[in-house]
């Protein structure tokens, strides 16, 4: 049984990018980097979130801006060749209260940009209104290509298979890591998320699962694990002393298979996971 489950796990691998965070690094414009300020075209407008709080209340607030990836330096690590090959790729996230991306309006929490023409690209500092604390060092990074597998709850299978994939996981050449990661599977803290990103694209609050109809749990299953994919996992760098996601957590920046081959990054989902 373990072999199958083995052979199951290769044919759904996919290949991951992990990011360590190295020194200062490349400073340029357009440049790999963590933090800093992001190089951005001249009419660029500083994404804000409106949502609601922990309480329920309306707010708004500024994203804080984690990084920025030069698609050169991706693309030779892209084996499956999902992201651009040039341009530059913009993580921001409302890290100040921090939405859970439990909710149908915590819908552009994360933003994700993508710059196809780096000439003309200048740093931006954030807007005033962002906390101090939440202007991140600059950071250089290391990049790496590893194959990555999915979840046991992505497999939808009866559990008398629970030990066989166990033991499948125990001898995979890499395994799962918290950190940051582009592509791939991810470590997961809690739940696995791709049917919770398909209900919630479809409307449904995902807080209160015991709301959401069984038939659309099902349908979501189903769908999500072929539908979406992980644009980027991300837990804050060492250097980052100041910024923690929940209790030691990470987030997760999701987007459709069709969007990223489509290179539409506006309807990313973004989910934290915690202990």
């Amino acid at each position: 049984m373990t072999d199958t489950i083995q052979s199951m796990l290769k044919g759904m691998a996919r290949s991951a990018i992990r990011v360590t965070a190295d020194g200062e690094g490349e400073q340029s414009v357009g440049a790999t980097r963590l933090g800093g300020c992001p190089d951005v075209p001249a009419d660029f407008q500083w994404p804000w979130f409106r949502g609601k709080d922990a309480y329920g209340d309306d707010y708004t607030a500024p994203l804080t801006f984690l990084g920025q990836f030069h698609c050169g330096d991706l693309a030779p690590l892209d084996l499956e060749h999902l992201l651009p090959t040039h341009g530059v790729l913009s993580f921001f996230y409302e890290a100040d209260r921090q939405p859970w991306g439990f909710r149908p309006t915590d819908q552009g929490s994360g933003r994700v940009y993508w710059f196809p023409e780096e000439a003309g690209l200048q740093p931006v500092d954030p807007p005033a209104a962002l906390p101090e604390q939440l202007h991140l060092d600059p950071c250089g990074v290391s990049l790496r290509q590893v194959s990555t597998c999915p979840d046991w709850e992505d497999l939808n299978l009866p559990g008398e298979y629970f030990d066989a994939y166990e033991q499948a996981i125990a001898n995979w050449p890499v395994p799962k890591e918290e950190g940051i990661q582009l592509l791939g599977w991810p470590m997961t803290i809690q739940s696995s998320m791709p049917a919770e990103v398909e209900l919630l694209a479809n409307g449904y609050d995902t807080g209160n699962p015991r709301k959401i109809p069984p038939k659309a749990w099902e349908q979501a299953r189903a769908i999500g694990p072929e539908r979406w994919q992980l644009l980027l996992q991300f837990s804050p760098p060492e250097e980052w002393t100041d910024l923690m996601f929940g209790d030691c957590g990470m987030i997760y920046f999701w987007i459709t298979k069709e969007d990223l081959a489509a290179r539409n990054f506006d309807r990313v989902w973004v989910v934290l996971q915690c202990t």
